[in-house]
């Protein structure tokens, strides 16, 4: 029987010195597309076309966005 392998430590040094590791909550993320999206749509409202098509074309990306963040279907 084969002793179980230890998990090996990260190597210090070289390649990965300056690297850091910043996780941004989904909360946050979603809270600023909500926002980003309710302005496109605010502002598409009162544009003309093409432009008001453009702004309601983001604001749907966004919200397309949101929705993948909340299902858990999104990585980097």
């Amino acid at each position: 029987m084969r002793k179980p392998q230890r998990d090996l430590p990260l190597p210090t040094g070289g390649a990965l010195d300056g690297m850091n590791l910043h996780l941004v909550p989904a909360d946050a993320t979603i809270a600023e597309l909500e926002k980003k999206a309710s302005d496109c749509e605010r502002r598409a409202a009162k544009a003309e076309e093409p432009l008001a098509a453009e702004l309601r074309q983001e604001a749907q990306l966004y919200r397309e966005w949101i929705a993948s963040l909340r299902s858990g279907r999104w990585t980097s």
